[in-house]
């Protein structure tokens, strides 16, 4: 069952993508902190930590992203989460991002069991 209220919000974060050469070339593990106005049954949760593994394909201009993990709001609500997207490259190191993220209430914290929310992420991206 789905406990969270049905609105919009912005959400605003910052988000790092922790390059793993010794797993994948491609692989990167993404974690970070957004800000968001979400209410679980009338308990206010004002941030959630999302903690992903991400495929970003290395080169060209237009890099597709795919990415799967797991959402922690305040600790106590966890949520699986697909991500579909891609990076934009603007010059050497600075790319444009846009990400579709759908997310479920989960079973056994990692197997998807219903829907839970949807979010479009725009953004900036710093290649360091």
């Amino acid at each position: 069952s789905n406990d969270m209220t049905s609105e919009s919000n912005m959400q605003y974060g910052i988000t790092a993508h922790i390059w793993m050469p010794r797993t994948n070339e491609k692989m990167y593990f993404r974690t970070g902190l957004i800000l968001t106005k979400v209410d679980f049954s009338g308990e206010k949760c004002n941030f959630k930590i999302p903690c992903h593994f991400e495929y970003i394909y290395p080169t060209g201009t237009f890099r597709p992203r795919f990415a799967y993990g797991l959402n922690f709001y305040k600790l106590r609500k966890i949520s699986s989460s697909f991500n579909l997207g891609f990076n934009l490259q603007l010059n050497e190191n600075v790319f444009i991002s846009a990400t579709s993220d759908v997310e479920f209430n989960t079973t056994m914290l990692i197997i998807p069991n219903s829907f839970f929310s949807y979010s479009l992420q725009l953004g900036m991206v710093f290649d360091f």
